[in-house]
């Protein structure tokens, strides 16, 4: 599904800080490059030994399962005195098949963690999707975000406190009137809008799009591409273009197939 995010660039940058442990599916995940590692994406635990992220972060790069870590847990970049962060190396990172980087199709990976996650209050798996996830459904509801983005400023550094925004799903023509085209995707992915001041948390490595659906918070999209602003990539968004996120329920046989293969 696609996503997407809209407003000017004084617009585009803020979040509010979330409370401790009221994201505990998100996934912080680095790589290792020079022998140094560095936040590259962010993920979401769908059960006790699979992340789902998105696949360009690090197959685009060829990185090796032996480079990616998994960070659980977190919530201040600064201390562990509000929550204890546990850290994992990767067994297997499988992507998905039909992934093509020029259409950002198929834009999902499964992570296999190297050994179970121990569940506690702020490390806990995120339920997906169980219907279709059609237009009907997601378009015109809010949605939110969560991620270790900028408060404010032009050239704004990261937040080392989580931070977590509100999105409003907007409909598919929304995004192709934005972008021209948006070749392959047939409806496979939705659009999203941002609804307040809260944008820019996305700028900074791909997030994890949440809806709540019967109450229950469920993984409805994987941050796949958005049009840099004026200053060019992880700065201010581009006016008028939506981010686009990955549709998880198209994909719901192939992630069930990745978790059990």
């Amino acid at each position: 599904m696609i996503a997407s995010l809209g407003r000017s660039c004084p617009d585009c940058t803020g979040g509010q800080e979330a409370a401790v442990a009221s994201h505990p599916w998100l996934a912080m995940i680095s790589t290792a490059s020079g022998g140094k590692w560095a936040p590259k994406c962010g993920g979401a635990l769908i059960d006790s030994q699979h992340v789902l992220t998105a696949a360009h972060c690090l197959v685009d790069g060829g990185t090796s399962p032996a480079e990616v870590g998994v960070r659980l847990g977190e919530h201040d970049l600064r201390t562990s005195d509000e929550a204890v962060s546990v850290d994992y190396n990767v067994d297997r990172l499988l992507p998905h098949p039909g992934y093509n980087p020029s259409t950002h199709e198929g834009d999902l990976a499964v992570l296999t963690l190297a050994q179970p996650v121990q569940f506690r209050s702020n490390i806990q798996p995120i339920g997906l999707p169980t219907t279709a996830g059609s237009d009907a459904e997601y378009v015109g509801k809010m949605a939110t975000v969560a991620g270790w983005g900028a408060l404010a400023g032009v050239l704004p550094a990261p937040s080392r406190i989580l931070q977590e925004a509100a999105l409003q799903i907007v409909h598919l023509d929304f995004c192709q009137r934005a972008y021209g085209h948006l070749p392959g995707h047939h409806g496979e992915q939705a659009v999203r809008r941002l609804q307040s001041r809260h944008e820019y948390l996305l700028r900074r490595r791909r997030r994890p799009l949440v809806l709540r659906m019967n109450g229950v918070p469920t993984l409805v999209g994987i941050n796949s591409f958005h049009r840099e602003g004026l200053l060019g990539p992880g700065q201010c968004c581009a006016d008028g273009y939506p981010d686009v996120f990955t549709r998880v329920a198209s994909y719901r046989t192939w992630i069930q197939a990745s978790r059990t293969g």
